[in-house]
């Protein structure tokens, strides 16, 4: 599996894992320029971004670690547009969601609010 078949694959697991917790996917993929939000879902009235990150079991990182300042400006930036084009007024939160490929199987780890909106 490719790096782009393992992020989609990483995407689609992590859609699956939200939704079976109660949220509703709004979108998948969404793009504004060269900026995309991985996963816009609605969970108790929250609309919650969702950086989807792919990783294999020997990894040194932390899932919030590799979403790094730059990587949150841009997806802040591109929630800002989703939030302007369809009017939202929900309160907003920012998770990660590491989806980490093992010998054995796949893991899921969930960081619920993993970082808030920097002032620039």
């Amino acid at each position: 599996m490719n790096k782009w078949e393992a992020g989609r694959d990483a995407e689609r697991l992590a859609a699956r894992y939200l939704i079976s917790r109660g949220y509703r996917i709004l979108r998948s993929n969404w793009r504004c320029g060269k900026k995309e939000l991985d996963l816009v879902a609605l969970c108790r009235g929250e609309l919650v971004i969702v950086e989807v990150k792919s990783m294999h079991g020997n990894r040194v990182n932390l899932p919030w670690e590799v979403v790094d300042r730059k990587k949150q400006r841009n997806i802040v930036r591109a929630a800002e547009a989703y939030i302007r084009h369809h009017h939202c007024t929900w309160p907003t939160r920012f998770d990660v969601i590491a989806v980490i490929y093992h010998a054995g199987g796949v893991e899921i780890e969930h960081t619920e609010n993993a970082f808030t909106p920097l002032s620039e």
